[in-house]
């Protein structure tokens, strides 16, 4: 879900819905920007939660073949380009459940 239609969703939300908590969390390159709204609707507290996160856009693999060695990745990532993710939770026996896209309500990503 691109930035335009995000602020299009959280404004329609604010304009219709008793919003209970909306907050973005910023985090580093692998775990990624979190922003989430919690709102009560006619069916019960529901949240919606948008992962922003670099795009990778290389790896290299780091290491050795000599037995006890070791090795790692490492990660390229995009300083322009990012990808997003968007879920959806119903606030059900006292926890949030994710609402999966299938059932006519679709969940966009990136």
């Amino acid at each position: 879900m691109q930035d335009e239609q995000w602020k299009d969703v959280i404004g329609r939300i604010l304009d219709t819905f008793k919003v209970l908590n909306h907050e973005v969390t910023r985090g580093d390159e692998l775990t990624g920007d979190v922003e989430s709204i919690e709102f009560e609707t006619l069916q019960g507290k529901m949240k919606l939660e948008r992962t922003s996160k670099p795009r990778v856009v290389g790896k290299s693999a780091i290491g050795s073949k000599r037995m006890g060695s070791s090795s790692s990745v490492k990660y390229e990532y995009s300083a322009t380009d990012k990808i997003h993710a968007v879920k959806a939770y119903r606030w059900e026996n006292e926890t949030w459940t994710e609402i999966s896209g299938q059932g006519g309500v679709p969940l966009g990503s990136q």
